[in-house]
């Protein structure tokens, strides 16, 4: 009898044992699943699930994924990369995409509300004979947070909703990384051409040694919206990208709240030959983003015209610029802007997974931006 009660005390501990682990562990997985406030607006869908929430616990105690309607993530990794982009671009590629095809998914440290790692895919839809590509980016994770599969897992994510699945990939790889991209990634058709970014201070700017060309009609955009319909513009950049209809990117992009100068050339015949757009970045910089032009001349034409119309030039720090080493010209134009003291601070290399671009090189003297696009 008394054996027996001994037994039935164990048995009843264990159970209760059993049952406080259980209820521990599913708290610590529900908390891990937990995942960051989002906007409705943006994401109707249903938030994502972890699927490895055991592992993900092991790297950080209070680790969360999801999809983010904030962007205070952009100055951390500024801080860390020093990639030029600014605290309006969040809201500027939703625009641009929509719900749809935009998504960003971060990975929160929320004991130091910090955040560890990123990335973002954006989709280019095909339409009118137009190209359909994924472009991905904000691809990072904190130095404390690397070679603990947490890439990895944040790249499965984002392409773990099919609406980004079976097309064309690209992105724009910084030179270290460009054997995984290929390797563990597929981003197997590698552009011979590389992405260069250099900088000068806008104190040793010299706008006066930009030839102009007097044939070139230069007007803002919304002084040429008057004149040509948006369209024209779209087919212009469509002609020399390699394909990418970036109507809704380049209307949401053009008119942000950080492009300070958008200037397009029309010809004498009232073509097009060229664009540019001057933005602001979260260092309190300004970039040449993009510069696209049918000739030289007419780039140097854009530039000029294009700083002129910057409001206050001084006020900035250093100018960036994005060029292409395919365009043998781009970098002649900038050190004669800079008068010498241009410097090359990063190169990067467009890679993709099914095809490339057929880009126009030579008329691309900057590019658009590293991020969600490949040019």
């Amino acid at each position: 009898m008394i054996w027996t009660r001994y037994l039935l005390c164990f048995i009843l501990g264990y159970v209760v044992f059993v049952a406080a682990a259980y209820q521990a562990s599913s708290e610590e997985y529900q908390y891990v699943k937990r995942l960051p406030e989002y906007d409705p607006q943006y994401y109707p869908s249903s938030l994502w699930e972890l699927d490895n929430a055991v592992r993900l616990k092991k790297w950080a105690s209070q680790l969360r994924f999801g999809k983010r309607s904030g962007n205070s993530w952009a100055s951390q990794i500024y801080s860390h990369e020093k990639w030029f982009f600014s605290m309006e671009d969040y809201e500027t590629w939703l625009k641009a995409f929509g719900p749809e095809d935009f998504n960003l998914i971060v990975a929160i440290d929320t004991k130091l509300n910090k955040v560890i790692g990123s990335v973002a895919v954006a989709k280019y839809p095909g339409a009118d004979g137009s190209e359909s590509l994924v472009a991905l980016g904000l691809y990072f994770v904190h130095p404390d947070h690397r070679k603990k599969g947490l890439g990895n897992e944040l790249f499965r994510m984002a392409f773990k909703d099919s609406h980004f699945v079976g097309i064309n990939r690209g992105l724009v790889a910084v030179e270290s990384m460009v054997a995984k991209y290929c390797n563990a990634y597929g981003y197997d058709k590698i552009s011979s051409g590389k992405a260069v970014t250099a900088r000068a201070l806008v104190s040793d700017l010299q706008l006066t040694n930009l030839f102009i060309d007097e044939k070139i009609q230069v007007l803002s955009l919304q002084e040429a919206s008057r004149l040509i319909d948006f369209e024209n513009l779209v087919h212009f950049d469509m002609e020399n990208n390699g394909g990418l209809n970036r109507g809704k990117y380049l209307n949401a992009w053009l008119a942000a709240p950080n492009s300070i100068s958008s200037q397009i050339a029309f010809d004498e015949n009232g073509e097009i030959v060229g664009y540019i757009n001057i933005r602001t970045s979260i260092g309190n910089d300004i970039g040449v983003s993009p510069l696209i032009a049918k000739s030289p001349e007419i780039a140097s034409t854009l530039l000029r015209r294009g700083l002129e119309e910057v409001h206050d030039l001084e006020q900035y720090r250093q100018i960036f610029f994005f060029s292409l080493t395919d365009n043998h010209t781009a970098r002649k134009i900038y050190v004669k802007l800079t008068v010498g003291t241009l410097i090359p601070v990063a190169t990067c290399t467009p890679m993709y997974t099914e095809k490339l671009l057929p880009t126009k090189s030579e008329n691309v003297f900057s590019v658009t931006e590293y991020t969600m696009c490949t040019i």
